[in-house]
């Protein structure tokens, strides 16, 4: 087995630690010390944080997209994360999402289109 490779701490111009970790950049802090805990953190998936529901999962997701994506493209997933929370529910669980939920939203997506277009 391949040993991971750390990736490497930086500091910025602001004096704040930063790292590139799966493809994304990452604030540490301000202090050395704590930034390489909360590195460790999150190669050991203990920093990640949790959302339990399909609300807060979109919000967050979508909230991610501000840097990376053109305004069109997030208004565009908003639609489609908004029909979904309301497929589901916002409060459900996402660990309470299934293939068969999928399957039933996608149905019901494409149901709803034909009923639009009349």
């Amino acid at each position: 087995m391949e040993a991971r490779k750390m990736p490497a701490l930086y500091q910025k111009t602001d004096g704040k630690w930063y790292c590139t970790l799966w493809g994304r950049l990452r604030y540490l802090g301000k202090d050395l010390e704590v930034a390489r805990k909360k590195l460790k953190g999150f190669l050991e998936g203990k920093e990640e944080r949790q959302v339990e529901t399909v609300g807060k999962f979109a919000e967050a997701y979508l909230a991610s997209l501000m840097n990376d994506q053109s305004r069109d493209t997030i208004r565009t997933k908003g639609v489609t994360y908004r029909s979904f929370r309301e497929f589901v529910g916002e409060r459900t669980r996402i660990g309470g999402i299934t293939a068969e939920t999928i399957e039933r939203y996608k149905l019901w997506g494409s149901l709803e289109k034909r009923l639009t277009r009349r």
